[in-house]
């Protein structure tokens, strides 16, 4: 998942647009953002969906998008684990 030789992706590949409709990264373009947004107002109008559901997805969009951003400029890393153990009183 980090940037090693021979890696097939990096590790935000699955939150970059994509023009595939078939694919979840589908959404992350200006045309399947604006598409999903129409919906979740039609859903949330028919009670189907909660109502916020279209601002919580905006929301999480935009972490998406800042998330992708930061790994393409090697700002940050998902691959740090820290382990430790409260002291003992």
């Amino acid at each position: 998942m980090t940037e090693e030789e021979g890696q097939v992706a990096p590790w935000y590949r699955p939150l970059e647009p994509s023009w595939n409709p078939l694919t979840f990264r589908f959404q992350m373009n200006w045309l399947g953002s604006s598409m999903i947004q129409v919906m979740l107002v039609v859903l949330e109008a028919l009670h189907l969906a909660p109502k916020g559901s279209r601002k919580v997805q905006a929301m999480l969009q935009e972490a998406a998008w800042g998330l992708a951003q930061g790994g393409r400029d090697g700002l940050f890393t998902p691959m740090l684990l820290l382990v430790a153990r409260k002291p003992e009183a």
